[in-house]
């Protein structure tokens, strides 16, 4: 990456010292100025795109320093990020699996005490419980599975945290 910024530095300040030049003949051709103007200018402009590139080295040596002292605090708070995310996520699907293991409770109950009633009635409340109850099992199993998933990245992370920043940067390259 900093070769690709000095490059650019470099072209920039190359095609505008030659579009300069190119201004600067056109004005001595159409004005007659004499070839020793031309050489100060010509010195003057070498001169100006030297210190350009000297700027253009400072400033990436400080920004060199600069990544440097702040990439460790930067590397150490993606991790906690990242890891935080991770046990928020796991609990709010810990807390979907208890709202499923509800319905499907409920649904539990309900046949409990159609059993001991010995009744056979299918109202529509028994029917939204079971609707209820087994599309709360199988969202409830949907859901244990994202859990373990965000579980399976906070241990990831908390014993391997090295080898998760070198995977998420090969995620990122590819």
């Amino acid at each position: 990456m900093k070769y690709f910024v000095l490059i650019v530095a470099l072209l920039s300040i190359l095609l505008a010292s030659e579009y300069t030049m190119a201004n600067e003949k056109a004005y001595a051709v159409a004005n007659n100025v004499e070839a020793d103007d031309k050489q100060d200018f010509d010195e003057e402009l070498k001169k100006n795109s030297q210190e350009a590139i000297r700027e253009v080295f400072s400033w990436l040596q400080e920004t060199k320093v600069f990544v440097k002292e702040q990439a460790p605090l930067f590397v150490r708070e993606l991790l906690t990020f990242k890891l935080w995310t991770h046990v928020f996520y796991s609990c709010l699907c810990f807390l979907g699996i208890a709202v499923c293991f509800s319905f499907y409770k409920n649904l539990q109950e309900r046949k409990k005490m159609r059993e001991e009633k010995f009744c056979i009635d299918t109202d529509s409340k028994d029917r939204i419980a079971f609707i209820k109850g087994y599309a709360g099992m199988f969202v409830g199993m949907a859901v244990a599975i994202l859990m373990f998933y965000n579980l399976y990245y906070v241990i990831y992370i908390s014993i391997a945290p090295r080898v998760y920043l070198i995977d998420m940067l090969s995620k990122m390259i590819k």
